[in-house]
């Protein structure tokens, strides 16, 4: 490893945004700038698909990955603090060496407790049982109180492990505001499995324990990563890519003891797996803002759109992305103190793979607005604070990371 309650009004705001034309492509519009003032490389070689948090209080950013060196795998950790010149780490962060899988649609999570900067991660492992085509899988958890420099040993956040092997995985981790933990999941009993569980546990006592898994929701897309976040009082809200009837694999979003609900019908119908779950997150005035891929025929490309937190309706999608032929993307979103939503996505109408990011301009009707040049690779993380903007990658095998202040 290398050491480097929207008003009515704002409702139908929302549900008027206008699409964007472009030469060649529909999506973003372009604007050439840079955004970025530092890059660094935080391992060269073995890495996988990095995520990354901000520390709301200071700006401090967190960024993880599984590394893989002689065949064996571990889950590493590198900081970068305020004012400093360059990262510190990577620490390693599972306390068994090897107790960490690789896994482009299930990389670890990373969050921040935000009254006192507590770090918390959840990451899947590997078990090859004899006779399945896939491993079973735990979701693994440990909490750091030293800015990611020590971890506590890791628990398993699936509290039933021991049972039947599962698969447990393609999770996403969150911290509400009164700092409970929500982290949610795919779970699979045996490969020939027809309905793919969503589940969900909490956490309230900082992830010392984990409540007994909520079902969500069943008949899930096996292999796209789900996604969280909260509501202004906490409630977690989950997104996923379900399988409807006719093989159909669109969007669909829930609250614990709610029904999924479908924000838009792509009608996207494959018999395979994309791999390419959906981005989530939501702004004090009681907005979700959504992003997720589609290859549905004659609208292939990666779309934003949002709701209030019940779920009730969803602003027509604005194209972030899209191409007549588009292979399946990965996007992700984030916000700022102001209510700017900014994303960030594969663009994969050239040659070569890039990563874009764009903000979302509610005037003049809203739009993708694409901010800087594109950068080479894959898998992108972004995050906001209050004094920095923050963007992971992977560029082939190398963790890579943009920050500006």
């Amino acid at each position: 490893m290398t050491r480097a309650k929207t008003t009515g009004g704002a409702r139908q705001a929302l549900t008027t945004l206008m699409v964007l034309a472009l030469t060649g492509c529909i999506g973003a519009e372009i604007e050439h700038s840079t955004i970025w003032l530092e890059e660094f490389t935080l391992t060269e070689t073995g890495g996988t698909r990095p995520t990354l948090a901000v520390d709301q209080r200071d700006g401090t950013v967190y960024v993880v990955w599984i590394g893989t060196d002689d065949g064996t795998s571990n889950l590493y950790l590198s900081r970068l603090d305020p004012g400093s010149e360059r990262p510190v780490g990577p620490f390693r962060v599972n306390d068994i060496p090897g107790d960490a899988a690789p896994h482009d649609q299930a990389p670890p999570k990373v969050a921040i407790a935000p009254d006192d900067g507590r770090v918390y991660v959840v990451w899947q492992n590997n078990t090859p049982i004899p006779g399945r085509r896939f491993p079973a899988s735990n979701l693994r958890f440990a909490s750091s109180t030293d800015r990611g420099e020590t971890f506590s040993s890791a628990i398993n956040v699936n509290v039933e492990a021991g049972g039947s092997p599962a698969s447990h995985t393609f999770h996403d981790l969150v911290v509400a505001p009164a700092g409970h933990l929500a982290v949610s999941w795919i779970e699979s009993r045996d490969e020939d499995d027809e309905g793919p569980e969503i589940r969900l546990a909490i956490s309230e006592d900082r992830g010392l324990t984990f409540q007994p898994a909520i079902l969500i929701d069943s008949d899930a897309c096996p292999c796209c990563k789900t996604a969280l976040t909260t509501s202004t009082a906490g409630t977690p809200v989950i997104a996923w890519r379900k399988i409807y009837e006719g093989g159909v694999r669109d969007i669909a979003l829930a609250m614990p003891a709610s029904r999924p609900v479908r924000p838009y019908v792509d009608h996207w119908q494959i018999e395979a797996c994309p791999h390419a779950g959906p981005a989530l997150t939501a702004t004090p005035d009681g907005t979700i803002h959504l992003a997720w891929y589609t290859g549905a025929a004659e609208r292939a490309g990666v779309y934003y759109s949002a709701t209030h937190e019940d779920l009730l309706d969803f602003s027509e999608p604005i194209p972030i992305l899209r191409d007549l032929f588009l292979p399946p993307s990965q996007v992700d979103l984030a916000h700022s103190d102001d209510g700017t939503i900014w994303v960030a996505w594969e663009d994969r109408t050239g040659a070569e793979q890039e990563i874009a990011v764009g903000v979302l301009e509610r005037k003049g009707g809203g739009r993708i607005r694409t901010r800087g040049k594109a950068l080479p690779g894959t898998s992108p993380s972004i995050g906001v604070g209050r004094t920095i903007r923050a963007l992971a990658w992977l560029d082939n095998e190398s963790v890579r990371l943009a920050t500006t202040r």
